[in-house]
């Protein structure tokens, strides 16, 4: 469990707010069991992601270089044992054929920490740190990637992490996934794209506003707390960067709020023309 200082707080009301405010950093990901020990790993939460993926959140008591072993520990730990996992904990959802994603949270990793876990993609390791916001009405908490950078940074573009995204699909899904990037990249400063291999995931001060993943044969877009959505015509992926947009204006105004976009009626800002230009939607037709 990260540190307390609230002694007089039941540690089941600590865990309920660990568990809320990983649910923004983590959209989409639903708990399903708690203090799972298996051999070296010692899970404090055991989740699953939209996609099927096993995700395992630990919470180290030391954030430090002890931390880069428990992390490639457990990654290597759950890879050889996820077919029984997926038995323990008697979870349909489990795609056995997607790596678990491990979850270290801390109140603060060593920069060193954070540079030598950084070769791995975020779909196998991920860090968060812990921010806590104090006043007389409450105490808030909240996770943040420590690699994020600050707000206001310039757009960051992984060219080689989009080219491997690209070769799994077909030249329709091709073609559309490319307009994204380039669509995207315009959106607004702050803006940064991440590619881990499976996915394209885009985030606005450290979070999600919108990602794209394959699913069989499909090419899916996902919303935070939003079912997924099939990009097929051109028109979807237009559809796709103006609900982008939306979310994106969203941020703007405060902090993410537990909401579902499948809800809220899209509407692109005034006067700025088709998000796709009439060439670029024929271009992605032919």
């Amino acid at each position: 469990m990260v540190p307390d200082e609230r002694e007089d707080v039941p540690a089941e009301v600590l865990q309920r707010e660990l568990e809320i405010g990983l649910a923004h950093a983590l959209p989409g990901v639903e708990i399903v069991d708690r203090d799972l020990g298996l051999g070296t790993i010692a899970a404090d939460l055991v989740g699953v992601d939209p996609q099927g993926r096993l995700v395992l959140v630990l919470i180290p008591e030391d954030p430090g270089d002890a931390s880069v072993l428990t992390a490639i520990d457990a990654m290597s730990q759950a890879r050889g044992t996820l077919a029984l996992l997926a038995r323990h904990l008697e979870e349909p959802r489990l795609a056995l054929d997607l790596a678990p994603q491990i979850v270290l949270v801390g109140e603060r990793f060593e920069p060193r920490t954070i540079e030598r876990l950084s070769v791995f993609d975020e779909l196998e390791l991920r860090l968060l740190e812990v921010r806590e916001v104090r006043s007389a009405r409450s105490v808030s908490t909240f996770f943040v990637d420590p690699g994020a950078g600050a707000a206001g940074a310039p757009p960051k573009l992984e060219a080689r992490g989009v080219e491997n995204f690209l070769v799994g699909l077909d030249e329709d899904q091709r073609a559309g996934t490319e307009l994204l990037v380039r669509r995207l990249e315009r959106v607004g400063e702050g803006v940064q794209l991440v590619a881990a291999g499976e996915r394209l995931e885009w985030r606005f001060r450290g979070a999600p506003l919108c990602s794209v993943a394959p699913v069989g044969d499909e090419l899916q877009a996902n919303f935070p707390r939003g079912a997924p959505r099939p990009l097929v015509e051109a028109e979807d992926f237009e559809t796709f960067v103006e609900g982008a947009i939306e979310r994106y204006f969203d941020l703007l105004d405060g902090p993410p709020q537990d909401e579902d976009l499948q809800d809220v009626e899209i509407v692109p800002p005034a006067d700025t023309g088709p998000i796709l230009t009439p060439e670029e939607i024929e271009a992605f037709r032919e």
